[in-house]
C-alpha cells in the first residue's frame, strides 16, 4: 500500500535526487531540511507554531547525533522514516 508520505518523498526524489550537491540553502538557513519544515508549515499556520516545529525536529535530531542545522532533504526523510512518518513527529 503507498501512502501520501511514499508519494510525497518518490516526487521529492524525483524532482531533485539525492545528491546533496545539487541542492543549496536558501538564506536564513544551512540546512535544506529546515527550509523544507519551514516553506511546509508555514502557509496556514501562525509563524511561532513554525518555530516550535524546527525547534521540535533540532531536539529529535541532536539526541541521534544529527545535524539539523546542515540537514539535507535526504536526512529529513531518514529521519522521518525512524520516526514513524508525519504522525511520528507531530504526536
Amino acid at each position: 500500500m503507498t501512502t501520501d508520505e511514499d508519494l510525497l518523498r518518490a516526487r521529492i526524489t524525483d524532482l531533485f535526487g539525492t545528491d546533496p550537491e545539487r541542492c543549496f540553502g536558501p538564506d536564513g538557513y544551512q540546512s535544506v531540511a529546515l527550509a523544507v519544515l519551514d516553506s511546509i508549515y508555514s502557509s496556514g499556520h501562525r509563524y511561532q507554531g513554525v518555530i516550535n516545529l524546527i525547534k521540535q525536529y533540532c531536539n529529535l535530531r541532536e539526541p541521534e547525533a544529527g545535524h539539523p542545522k546542515t540537514d539535507t532533504a535526504t536526512d529529513l526523510i531518514n529521519a522521518f522514516d525512524r520516526w514513524g512518518g508525519g504522525r511520528g513527529f507531530c504526536p
